[in-house]
């Protein structure tokens, strides 16, 4: 802002200038112009005067050629018959200075012709030549420099007047268009560092007009909004970005700088917070966030992410990105910049380098997790979780990589080498006279590829008995924005016979209105609901809701996350009658996953059911 005061000073200043110079060239031309004009008046009234006494003096003379006239000392006239009269040291002068006397009456010469400087003096000469006479007159002129001196102090004076006149209208119109270029300037850098869809302040703004020291910057980030678009389009987007930037601005009001970084990620700016706890107040900005946008009818609660890089003026905005990306991993999705956090990053960005590499040489293993029977204690089933075997890091989860899958383009060819790895596990298990389903998740870009169902297609048509071992998994955070694309595929799937579920139910879109447009069977209803099930009202009673609406749409309901006992008899309480978790097992290798299948182990969780399960199993039983 001080630098917008100091270019409008300057500015105000320069016109001011300008004013004042046009004003005084203004003033002299108009007192060169005064002179001028004066000297032509003068001029002409001694002219005129000289003529009318040549046409007097002839009128005498046609009366009485012998009159005695005294003309003064500053005159003199000459007649062609030898009489002169007035001063004869004038005719002297004129003859000295070798001055040609000239025709009074000839109208295409300029009055100048007839005025002669001469000894410091001005002189006017006519002659005029009749048919009697050739009269010659000279005069000096003595009051005409009087007379033009007094027209140049008018004419002075009245420019001084001018002058200052202008001068003042020139101060106070340089102050109008200063003014009015201010606004000008205001109304431009307001549109240069805004950003036009969110009306925040851009990155423009943040790179030229504000200084980092001492400061601390925030980037939220909006990482479901890429699929709230693809699902609802543009223009649904905007609307997001829109409603988002009102409660994002009210911030404002805490001293937050807040703008818009790119796409979905906003910026904030703030004091230094190493004096305070930075996760405190990222909680609490998230939380002051937390609320739903409405857009179209859709409730859309988006998936904020916080990355805060303090204590460091270098690059401090590209480490915030890097924190809030790292955010996306957290359980609280709040993370502080760390130089371990861009090692992460760079790992990432090799692992991502290298995905193609580890499906060709089968570096990916398969692990299992069985599904568990409340009822009876028994494994019905069991989904294929995926771990990377490493050459250099060894076994990696899927946190690791599992969302760089998407984004380098492979998950087709990722997601049908993982089936291929259960088909042929399943077909070991066969072999021995083991029968058990597997799931295996797909991303839902997958279903909406033709390439990835004809190959399932084919896989069908040489082994048919995949439609009864193999069950596919979505996650329901992305299948719901991309239920446009991915119905078609779904149908595709369910007349092949293989069934699909909706794994992580309850964390995508609050309308469930694209439920009932899908085939599929089974809801897995999300960890974060079956983890605080025994304290939470609220999850509780979305839980029973739940399996309300699955035994009227004909789903099977199954709970994932189950890590205790008591969670499993609240579960068993309320209506749910599958369960997976680390309580019953951890995934495992295929060898372990058969001991738990073996028929001689499944006492094992029969005996560890409390009285009350035992006693409400065998109620069932009988």
């Amino acid at each position: 802002m001080s630098s917008l005061k100091s270019f409008n000073l300057k500015i105000r200043n320069k016109i001011l200038a300008c004013f004042i110079i046009i004003t005084v060239f203004i003033s002299i031309f108009f007192v060169i112009e005064g002179y001028l004009s004066a000297k032509k008046t003068a001029q002409a009234l001694e002219l005129k005067h000289a003529h009318d006494f040549i046409l007097f003096f002839e009128k005498i003379i046609d009366i009485d050629i012998g009159i005695d006239i005294d003309i003064g000392n500053d005159q003199y006239l000459y007649l062609s018959n030898g009489k002169e009269f007035g001063n004869s040291k004038l005719k002297k002068l004129v003859e000295f200075e070798g001055v040609s006397l000239t025709p009074h009456f000839d109208l295409s010469l300029a009055s100048e012709k007839y005025f002669h400087d001469m000894n410091g003096n001005t002189y006017i000469g006519l002659r005029h030549v009749n048919d009697k006479y050739d009269i010659q007159y000279i005069k000096k002129i003595n009051m005409f420099d009087r007379s033009l001196s007094q027209h140049i102090k008018r004419s002075l004076i009245t420019s001084l007047i001018v002058l200052w006149i202008c001068i003042w209208v020139s101060v106070y119109v340089a102050v109008i268009l200063a003014k009015f270029i201010n606004s000008v300037n205001k109304d431009r850098m307001l549109l240069a560092y805004t950003e036009k869809r969110t009306g925040l302040k851009n990155l423009t703004f943040l790179e030229q007009k504000t200084s980092l020291d001492g400061k601390d910057v925030i980037v939220i980030d909006m990482v479901d909004l890429s699929r709230f678009e693809e699902a609802f389009g543009a223009n649904s987007r905007d609307e997001v970005l829109a409603k988002f930037s009102d409660k994002v601005k009210k911030l404002e009001k805490k001293k937050y700088v807040v703008g818009h970084y790119e796409y979905s990620r906003f910026y904030l700016i703030c004091d230094s917070l190493l004096s305070i706890n930075a996760y405190d107040l990222a909680h609490d900005i998230l939380a002051e966030l937390d609320t739903a946008i409405y857009v179209s009818g859709i409730e859309f609660k988006p998936n904020l992410v916080l990355g805060i890089s303090n204590g460091d003026n270098e690059g401090q905005l590209n480490k915030a990105v890097s924190a809030a990306r790292y955010a996306r991993k957290t359980p609280n999705n709040i993370a502080v910049y760390s130089e371990d956090i861009e090692f992460e990053a760079k790992k990432r960005l090799s692992y991502s380098s290298e995905l193609t590499r580890a499906i060709e040489n089968s570096e990916f293993i398969t692990l299992y997790q069985p599904k568990i029977d409340l009822l009876t204690g028994t494994m019905i089933g069991a989904e294929c979780l995926v771990r990377w075997q490493h050459p250099r890091e060894g076994l990696l989860s899927p946190d690791k990589f599992i969302d760089l899958v998407p984004s380098s383009h492979i998950s087709n060819v990722f997601t049908l080498s993982l089936i291929h790895l259960v088909i042929k596990q399943v077909e070991e298990w066969k072999e021995a006279g083991i029968f058990i389903k597997v799931s295996v998740n797909v991303f839902p870009l997958d279903v909406a590829s033709n390439n990835f169902v004809c190959k399932l297609k084919e896989l069908a048509l040489n082994k048919p008995w995949i439609t009864d071992f193999l069950e596919l998994e979505l996650l329901e955070s992305e299948t719901s924005l991309r239920i446009n694309e991915i119905s078609s595929g779904l149908n595709e799937l369910k007349e092949m016979g293989i069934i699909c579920s909706i794994d992580d139910f309850g964390t995508g879109m609050s309308s469930l209105a694209y439920m009932k447009t899908i085939p599929i069977s089974i809801v897995k209803i999300d960890r974060t609901f079956i983890q605080d099930i025994l304290y939470s009202v609220e999850s509780e009673a979305i839980v029973k809701g739940v399996i309300s609406m699955a035994v009227d749409m004909r789903w099977t309901v199954i709970a994932e996350g189950v890590e205790s006992l008591d969670i499993s008899n609240k579960l068993m309480s309320i209506g749910i009658e599958i369960a997976q978790g680390f309580y019953y097992s951890k995934p495992v290798s295929s060898g372990d996953l058969l001991k738990i299948y073996d028929k001689e182990l499944k006492s094992k969780y029969l005996r560890e059911l409390d009285k009350y399960q035992q006693e409400y199993v065998n109620k069932l039983l009988v």
